[in-house]
């Protein structure tokens, strides 16, 4: 692991986005945050793991997302709704994401210049801006968080076969779900790339 790649990570990400900070709720952030009396009370936290319909304001409108709308009830206690927090909070889990990415490639690449590229690569790409600016996207932000983190932890637990890591694995792909039903596909990708690590 490079200080330096982590400095440059970090303050390019920041950069490129720093002109994100002045947009403003859209789309579905209406129903499921402006218009969602449930996210405005933390009091109500425990309601999002047994309520679907605190996801929206609008009947009918069900999900079963409760880290995802903590995160929603945090953001609001911090500064109601103003809009510049919320794009930020998206940003520092992109960021997350992507450092996570890095640490991911350098450990079981060993080469950390490729590790710098691709993890620029993936901070940068014109198809992550909608998730950072899009603020209900950050479904699919912290979605992400876990499917990487899984990723790591199952392929350090089958290489260096730690019972801890595998655990650890099961338990990022668990917290997945609550965040996005899509997190379901870490069985697919776990499993691809374990077969490879397994037989090569």
């Amino acid at each position: 692991i490079n200080i330096v790649s982590l400095i440059v990570l970090v303050a390019t990400t920041f950069i490129i986005y720093s002109n994100s900070f002045h947009n403003t709720f859209h789309y579905d952030d209406y129903h499921s945050l402006t218009k969602n009396i449930h996210i405005r009370k933390l009091s109500n936290i425990p309601k999002f793991f047994a309520d679907p319909q605190t996801f929206s304001s609008k009947p009918g409108v069900k999900m079963v997302r409760p880290l995802l709308l903590t995160t929603f009830a945090l953001n609001y206690a911090w500064t109601q709704y103003n809009p510049w927090s919320w794009i930020f909070v998206n940003l520092i889990i992109h960021l997350a994401n992507v450092i996570l990415l890095y640490f991911l490639l350098v450990h079981f690449t060993g080469k950390e210049k490729f590790a710098l590229v691709a993890s620029l690569i993936f901070a940068l790409h014109p198809v992550n801006t909608e998730s950072v600016n899009y603020i209900n996207c950050r479904s699919t932000l912290f979605e992400t968080t876990f499917m990487i983190f899984s990723v790591y932890a199952f392929l350090r637990g089958l290489v260096n076969k730690k019972w801890l890591w595998l655990a650890l694995g099961y338990i990022s792909f668990g917290l997945g779900q609550l965040v996005k039903e899509e997190a379901i596909v870490i069985i697919a990708i776990v499993f691809i790339i374990g077969v490879n690590v397994v037989y090569t």
